[in-house]
């Protein structure tokens, strides 16, 4: 919730929402396993064979910390400018 609400802006409510989709979307991306997904798309004789994932799902926070940093350095009142600390 904490990387959600300075992703967005401190003291912007619809800031706070918008962090926290982009938060929660990059880690499902990020650590989903996209085998059933490859499984309907590929022909049989190209099926994977393991998880298919970017990182492991033990780097899920990683993820949120490291858009949280991006954000920090790029922009410091976050997306939808909030309140400077």
């Amino acid at each position: 919730m904490f990387a959600a609400a300075i992703v967005g802006g401190i003291g912007s409510p619809i800031g706070a929402v918008v962090g926290g989709f982009v938060i929660a979307f990059s880690e499902v991306i990020v650590t989903y396993a996209y085998k059933k997904f490859f499984i309907y798309l590929l022909p049989e004789s190209l099926e994977p064979s393991g998880l298919m994932q970017f990182l492991s799902t033990d780097y899920k926070f990683a993820v949120s910390f490291i858009i949280l940093v991006v954000v920090l350095l790029i922009r410091p009142t976050g997306i939808f400018k909030g309140q400077s600390i």
